[in-house]
């Protein structure tokens, strides 16, 4: 009796599980004609001069997925053909329904995209981009118009989008050719290893948020997250917003050479770095706080060698001659400031520049008298700024002596080093001590 109650559950699931499989590719099917005239009718209807070919189609309502294989974009106006080996959509279970019973629907809810090996290529402005994976996820609303272009993401419910890539390659030949990059230069230029962004919008809060940002390449990093929020979101009330950001980024990079000796000149760089890490602020009166934080800049090893119609021309500049300044190359071995934000102040911790023909000491502190958004950096003004020059080569020291001789008044100085102090607006700065 047992063994037969067995039997019988056994033979009740393998039905049920044959019923699911016909019933999931039947459903299937019939997606699969919908979303094919859905296609054509909206690229027939629009004329968007869009191609689009493909070597299978897959639909499974069980898992509410839609796939492509071998799927291309060609657009006719641009010249640019989008191409992916496998380009996989989940639809939410509703607009999956929706799409088996009707060619139309005016909205979607949810919905993931997932494409492997995207490539995208202009032949006319000759690029090729290239992604091992890319991954979009939506999960809010968004409404359909009568055309393939007009959607809208209404702001009034809570809604989320992320999207992430990897291994992206952009080869861009002409533009590296014409630079004169050498070869593991553009390997690191062209490159992006990760990319990753999540954005949100509270309802309750009327909040709108890059949650996270992070972009990670062989040359640089950075990473973000601000949230804006507003009492209204149409053009016309936009009003009464407040808006926080936060920042971080780096640069580092070794042992650039680029250019052409004939044409553009060589470039070498020992290293560059840049390092930053702020906070900023816009608040309902629309007043930009200066940003909370540090930011360092670090240059070594910079070296020119001017193209041979360049350097005939400077050898006949006077400043060239009389500074001293080697035209068959120009040297400038560490440019290095350091900076600090705080209270609408940006202070010059410390900066040191040092080159073939002087080398100088640098501090100072500026703030801004008119922080409105736009005015911000117009307002800019001096408090104090010092220029300690410790060494200058003999020309140039000759030179400053002529100077100096002109005005009858030495420069500035303690001891031997020569003191410049410098203060108000930017845009007409006082020199303190100078006749000019």
């Amino acid at each position: 009796m047992v063994k037969i109650k067995l039997k019988n559950l056994l033979i009740g699931f393998v039905i049920l599980v044959i019923s699911v499989i016909m019933v999931n590719s039947y459903l299937g099917s019939i997606a699969e004609r919908r979303i094919e005239e859905v296609l054509n009718y909206e690229l027939d209807k629009d004329g968007l001069g869009v191609e689009v070919e493909y070597n299978s189609l897959a639909v499974n309502p069980l898992l509410a997925q839609v796939k492509y294989e071998g799927v291309e974009f060609f657009d006719q106006e641009s010249g640019v053909t989008l191409r992916a080996n496998e380009l996989r959509s989940n639809l939410s279970y509703g607009n999956l329904i929706k799409m088996i019973r009707s060619n139309k629907f005016n909205k979607v809810e949810k919905f993931k995209v997932d494409l492997k090996d995207l490539e995208i290529k202009s032949l006319e402005d000759d690029y090729v981009l290239f992604l091992e994976e890319f991954k979009l996820y939506f999960d809010g609303k968004v409404l359909l118009g009568e055309s393939i272009e007009d959607f809208e993401i209404p702001l009034i419910t809570d809604q989320s989008l992320s999207v992430n890539f990897s291994n992206l390659d952009f080869e861009f030949s002409q533009v590296y050719e014409e630079l004169g990059l050498t070869l593991e230069l553009e390997e690191k230029l062209r490159r992006v290893d990760s990319f990753n962004l999540k954005w949100s919008y509270d309802s309750d809060k009327k909040e709108l948020s890059i949650d996270e940002l992070n972009i990670l390449a062989p040359l640089f990093s950075f990473s973000t997250s601000s949230t804006l929020r507003s009492e209204g979101w149409e053009v016309d009330t936009f009003e009464g917003f407040n808006y926080i950001t936060k920042n971080k980024f780096k640069f580092d990079g070794k042992d650039f050479y680029l250019g052409d000796p004939e044409l553009t000149g060589k470039y070498n760089l020992d290293k560059l770095l840049i390092t930053s890490e702020l906070e900023g602020e816009v608040d309902e009166e629309g007043l930009f706080n200066m940003p909370k934080g540090e930011a360092e800049f670090l240059l070594e090893g910079f070296k020119v060698q001017f193209p041979d119609a360049l350097r005939e021309e400077l050898s006949y500049n006077p400043i060239f001659f009389m500074a001293g300044i080697d035209i068959d190359e120009f040297v400038l071995n560490q440019l290095k400031l350091s900076y600090v934000y705080e209270d609408n102040l940006i202070k010059l911790t410390s900066g040191v520049v040092d080159t073939d023909i002087v080398i100088a000491n640098l501090e100072g502190q500026f703030s801004t008298y008119n922080n409105e958004f736009l005015g911000l950096y117009s307002d800019l003004y001096i408090d104090k700024f010092k220029i300690r020059i410790t060494e200058l080569n003999d020309q140039l020291a000759a030179g400053l002596m002529f100077i100096e001789f002109q005005m009858g008044q030495p420069l500035p100085r303690d001891g031997e080093d020569i003191i410049i102090k410098i203060e108000g607006p930017f845009n007409n700065p006082s020199f303190i001590g100078l006749p000019f």
